[in-house]
């Protein structure tokens, strides 16, 4: 059963940045070096970047920017409108995000609250105490519960297969005696000659 261990782990970005906050009081904060806050008609677009920083009571995230767009209400004009739903969060360079013993990196991340999907790309791998997944793209469905972890598309210069390395021992012996193979700077015991009886 160890080499199923890791599907929680590959799970870990979907189910923390996409889950309902499980009290009322908990709160997210974002912070960075600075902050640029835009309103558009129908969204407000707020753009972090440098040193970034994503904290809250399940998981902490660490990128080099981060923009979150969310629809707009209130007064139409108005700078920035009220906050409604978040529509998109896309982090980008060296993104960490950690949860418990359970850390993804990736040089970007793409969530999308509506569908409950997560998007890890460029060199994204995934790695707790048990496992560490690694592809071209790893992309994680919360409402499905569904994981893939792409290889590179046919044609790409560097090719990237759909990895998954366990730790310890994930398969059983599959030797046919319980006989110990000699150590490597060990002889085999000599072959004792068996007299043959004579008449």
């Amino acid at each position: 059963m160890k080499a199923f261990r890791f599907l929680p782990a590959i799970l870990l970005a979907s189910q923390s940045l996409l889950a309902a906050p499980s009290n009322v009081g908990s709160q997210t904060i974002i912070d960075s070096v600075s902050l640029q806050m835009k309103g558009m008609e129908d969204r407000n677009y707020f753009t972090f970047t440098d040193d970034v920083r994503v904290k809250n009571q399940n998981l902490t995230m660490t990128c080099d920017s981060l923009e979150v767009i969310s629809l707009r209400g209130g007064d139409e004009n108005a700078t920035v409108g009220q906050i409604g739903a978040i529509e998109s969060i896309i982090a980008v360079g060296n993104v960490v995000i950690q949860q418990a013993d359970r850390v993804a990196y990736a040089g970007k991340a793409e969530v999308d609250p509506n569908t409950g999907s997560v998007i890890l790309s460029e060199n994204p791998r995934i790695v707790d105490s048990q496992a560490i997944v690694s592809g071209w793209k790893i992309i994680l469905n919360k409402g499905d519960k569904i994981a893939k972890v792409l290889p590179s598309p046919a044609g790409s210069l560097i090719s990237t297969r759909s990895t998954v390395t366990l730790s310890g021992d994930a398969l059983p012996d599959m030797t046919y005696d319980n006989t110990p193979p000699p150590a490597p700077d060990e002889e085999p015991a000599p072959v004792q000659d068996t007299p043959i009886p004579t008449e």
